[in-house]
């Protein structure tokens, strides 16, 4: 059976310095994450403040417009905030719902095609 042995001030040291490397890796994990977390925020801070740019850019656009030439491609002043938010179709001149909304912005994956029957059965 082994024995039990005081560690000495050279064992001391050692396990120390591993135990301060180890919180030293870890740190500089915890802290590349948060960059990230940063980084990523401000990402998304940025498209926001970029789509709400070009919002403000189309509304300007369309009320700049006179209302025979909003008419001319198909829209009324009061349609103008429901194009802006992307809400009113061109094709069919009503406002789409959300659903149809979230549907353009994020299209479906194309569908596999289905694999033929397999002539194996499962045996019971």
């Amino acid at each position: 059976m082994s024995e039990i042995r005081t560690p000495n001030q050279d064992d001391m040291y050692r396990i120390l310095t591993e135990a301060r490397r180890i919180r030293a890796e870890h740190f500089a994990v915890g802290v590349s994450r948060v960059g990230r977390a940063i980084v990523g925020f401000a990402r998304a801070i940025g498209t926001a403040f970029a789509e709400a740019r070009r919002q403000q850019a189309l509304y300007e656009e369309l009320s700049r417009m006179t209302d025979f030439e909003l008419r001319d491609i198909g829209l009324n002043r009061s349609d103008i905030p429901a194009v802006v938010a992307g809400v009113l179709t061109r094709e069919t001149g009503r406002k789409a719902s959300p659903a149809e909304t979230a549907a353009e912005a994020n299209p479906a994956p194309a569908a596999l095609p289905a694999s033929p029957p397999s002539d194996r059965r499962i045996a019971a």
